[in-house]
């Protein structure tokens, strides 16, 4: 597997986890290992864009996913240019 190849399924699968906390927000599912591993394997990205963008009063709508997708994207590609 090239490096190429390597960071770009890295990306992937966090991209996907980030898709998966989004479903997850928007129905109720119980509290198990793997709402547990969605949760602490994208908080320290998405708990970052909160912080900088925190949500705003009277919108319920938390956009720090679409920051952390556009980050990741622009990070990824910076390192695909190395």
């Amino acid at each position: 597997m090239s490096m190429y190849t390597a960071i770009r399924a890295v990306f992937y699968a966090y991209y996907l986890l980030i898709m998966v906390r989004v479903l997850m927000s928007w129905i109720k599912v119980g509290d198990n290992h793997f709402t547990r591993f969605v949760y602490e394997m994208t908080e320290p990205v998405l708990g970052l864009f909160r912080r900088i963008f925190p949500p705003r009063p009277g919108f319920a709508l938390d956009i720090s996913p679409i920051f952390a997708i556009i980050a990741l994207r622009l990070i990824e590609t910076l390192l695909m240019s190395l």
